[in-house]
């Protein structure tokens, strides 16, 4: 008897721990089922905004500038879309559940014509001087191509092949209307202080409104969603800058600067030795009178400059941009004025006219030492009319 009573306490209890690890087994089971429904949702809403962002680079239709669009990719993650311009780039926002993500785009071929060198057909022929080569294809006049010398400098540079040779117009191809009036709508906040003149050294998010401040009240460093404006602006290398936007009358960029920005200009912007402006930066100078741009030895310029002038000097005594021989740009050149252009061009170069001075000699339609090479691994600035096609340049904070 004494054995039966004490065999069914036990059952009981050896019955509840066998209830409360079945329990257990289950509680775990769902926990781990639990995290992994919130892992692949994690998942698939990260995956649904990057396929909403190649599906905007492609679809014009997509999300106008402004609108809220949304996508689904998959049923249960829709990602909501909205677009809006940054200079002469597009900032695209993207969420879906609690994922943000917000990208820079800008224009996957500049224009159909996808040039290495276009020259305005002027009814005359164009020369090549010195070490002038160019790689890709070569928008040049019917007149053709004369391979010249200057001072006894004789061309020694490889001459272009008929395979390369397109015949140009007689201007520069069709730049997009709503991207001049988003560049000049830019140039005039020069004159305003839209916003206080508040923020601090850390990164000012695209998810923020943005800042729009004169450059004689902003901090040494400036980083992120933010406008410099004002008269003339002079940045150096102990200034600390990053993916902003400049509008003034005039901008210097000093010997060591080193920093990331877009400057929208009506007079002149000088680019002084050593001086570096990361991708994806950008000068654009629009002005009725004389626009005038200068890169000095050893600048270098990653992104676009692009000069606007409504009028130029057809006698070559003041030009509208200068490159000297040891600066770089990797990007857009476009300038519909006149140009004295040495140094080198990784991308395309759009110009109207052009010339080469030494020694008190003028050379019209002439490149002296200068090296065009055709890239397409680049992304352009949305500036030019053509296909609507996007590439994602970086990621934004």
């Amino acid at each position: 008897m004494k054995c039966h009573a004490f065999a069914m306490p036990t059952a009981l209890v050896a019955s509840a721990l066998i209830l409360l690890l079945i329990m257990s087994g289950y509680s775990a089971l769902s926990l781990k089922m639990q995290e992994y429904a919130s892992y692949h949702r994690h998942k698939q809403e990260k995956l649904g905004i990057l396929s909403a962002l190649n599906r905007f680079c492609r679809d014009s239709l997509l999300c106008p500038n402004g609108e809220i669009s949304t996508m689904e990719v998959f049923s249960d993650n829709p990602v909501n879309i909205s677009s809006r311009d940054w200079g002469f780039y597009k900032i695209v926002s993207l969420s879906s559940g609690n994922n943000k993500y917000f990208a820079l785009v800008g224009q996957k071929d500049e224009c159909p014509a996808k040039a290495a060198f276009w020259s305005c057909d002027m009814q005359r022929p164009i020369s090549f001087a010195g070490n002038t080569e160019i790689n890709g294809l070569a928008y040049i006049p019917a007149s053709g191509i004369n391979y010249t010398e200057i001072l006894q400098d004789y061309y020694s540079g490889r001459k272009l092949d008929e395979s390369q040779l397109r015949l140009s117009e007689s201007s520069l191809p069709q730049i997009n209307c709503q991207a001049i009036t988003l560049a000049d709508s830019i140039i005039s906040l020069s004159a305003q202080i839209q916003y206080p003149s508040y923020f601090d050294n850390n990164y000012h998010s695209f998810a923020n409104p943005v800042i729009i401040t004169t450059a004689e009240t902003a901090p040494a460093t400036c980083l992120g969603n933010i406008i410099l404006t004002g008269d003339y602006v002079e940045l150096d290398n102990k200034t600390n800058i990053s993916d902003i936007i400049v509008s003034a009358r005039k901008v210097r960029i000093k010997s060591g600067f080193h920093g990331r920005l877009q400057i929208f200009c009506s007079d002149t912007v000088i680019v002084d030795e050593n001086a570096i402006l990361d991708y994806p930066s950008g000068i654009y100078i629009h002005s009725g009178r004389h626009p005038y741009a200068e890169l000095k030895n050893g600048s270098e310029i990653y992104g676009y400059v692009i000069i606007n002038s409504d009028s130029y000097d057809i006698s070559y005594q003041s030009p509208n941009y200068i490159q000297d021989t040891d600066s770089s740009i990797y990007g857009l050149l476009y300038v519909t004025g006149t140009s004295c252009l040495m140094g080198n061009i990784y991308g395309a170069a759009y110009i109207n006219d052009f010339f080469h001075k030494t020694n008190g000699h003028l050379y019209p339609k002439t490149l002296y030492n200068t090296h065009i090479e055709r890239n397409d691994s680049i992304v352009f600035p949305i500036f030019l009319s053509g296909n609507y096609r996007k590439s994602i340049i970086k990621k934004l904070h």
